[in-house]
C-alpha cells in the first residue's frame, strides 16, 4: 500500500499466500471450473496467459513470486483510452526476479520495445518504447523487493517517490 501513488483511485491487493483454510476453499472453487479441475490446469492456464510475454508461470514467476499481488491505477470516466495501470509483484527471491525482468524483454511482448535504462532516486528504471505504433509503452522497476510494471516512466517516478516518503 505505501507504494501506491497518491494519483490513484484504485488499489487492489490479493494475498496469494492465503491462510490453510482459505486456500482450500479458493481451490475447491477454481476446481468446479473444468479448465481448472486440478492445480496442474491452473498453471496450465497461467502458462499459457504468459506465453506471449516470453515468460512462462511456472518457470520464470512462481520461485520469486511472494505472499502479494496487487494493482493500482486512475480511472477515469471522461478519459477511458489511457489508463495508467500499476502491477506490483512481492518478491522472494531478487534474483529471481531480475532474471524474470530481463527475460521479459526478449518475449514477443518486450522484444515489440526499445529498452533504455534510466535511474530514479537511486533506483533503475527499465523503458519501453514502442518500435510501432500498435505497440504501448511500458516502464518496470523493482523496488524494495517489489516487482512494478507500470504503463509509464512518470507512474514509476510517483511509486518511488511515494516508497522513499517523498
Amino acid at each position: 500500500e505505501k507504494m501506491a501513488p497518491a494519483s490513484a483511485n484504485i488499489l487492489v491487493i490479493a494475498n496469494v499466500d492465503p491462510s490453510a483454510t482459505q486456500k482450500l476453499n479458493l481451490m475447491r472453487a477454481l476446481h468446479t471450473f473444468p479448465v481448472l479441475h486440478s492445480d496442474q490446469a491452473i498453471t496450465h492456464a497461467l502458462d499459457q496467459a504468459l506465453k506471449d510475454t516470453g515468460l512462462s508461470y511456472s518457470g520464470d514467476i512462481e520461485p520469486w513470486l511472494g505472499a502479494e499481488i496487487g494493482l493500482s491505477g486512475e480511472i477515469s470516466m471522461a478519459q477511458s483510452s489511457d489508463t495508467p495501470v500499476v502491477l506490483y509483484l512481492t518478491s522472494r527471491d531478487d534474483s529471481k526476479a531480475q532474471a524474470a525482468l530481463t527475460k521479459l524483454r526478449s518475449g514477443k511482448t518486450g522484444s515489440a520495445l526499445t529498452w533504455q535504462d534510466q535511474t530514479y532516486q537511486g533506483v533503475t528504471i527499465s523503458v519501453g518504447t514502442p518500435r510501432t505504433s500498435s505497440a504501448k509503452a511500458g516502464a518496470y522497476a523493482y523496488v524494495d523487493h517489489v516487482v512494478v510494471i507500470a504503463s509509464s516512466v512518470a507512474m514509476l517516478h510517483e511509486i518511488i517517490d511515494a516508497d522513499q516518503g517523498h
